[in-house]
């Protein structure tokens, strides 16, 4: 709005524009690692509840750590869908 109304140069938009992606990235990252956290606590949590011996504890955490590949393949299939529609037009009025 500020910019809309000269308000505010080009230089200053441009400059408030790059601080704000910083900041929602940012933010974005820390709710990510958090939420990855949680997961992993409750994950260990439920391995190291089941009263395993040592080794058999140790190939189960194995087993349960790591990362998922099936949310980012979902995830990068969606954004191809949606430029293949932005560059066909569909999605012009949006």
């Amino acid at each position: 709005m500020l910019y809309e109304n000269y308000l505010i140069s080009d230089q200053t938009y441009n400059l408030l524009d790059i601080i704000s992606r910083v900041i929602w990235a940012s933010v974005l990252g820390l709710f990510g690692n958090k939420f990855y956290q949680l997961e992993a606590d409750r994950k260990i949590s439920r391995v190291i509840n089941a009263n395993l011996s040592e080794r058999e504890t140790e190939a189960k955490l194995g087993k349960v750590g790591g990362t998922t590949l099936t949310p980012h393949l979902i995830l990068v299939l969606i954004i191809g869908i949606l430029m293949y529609l932005f560059h066909q037009g569909y999605l012009d009025n949006y």
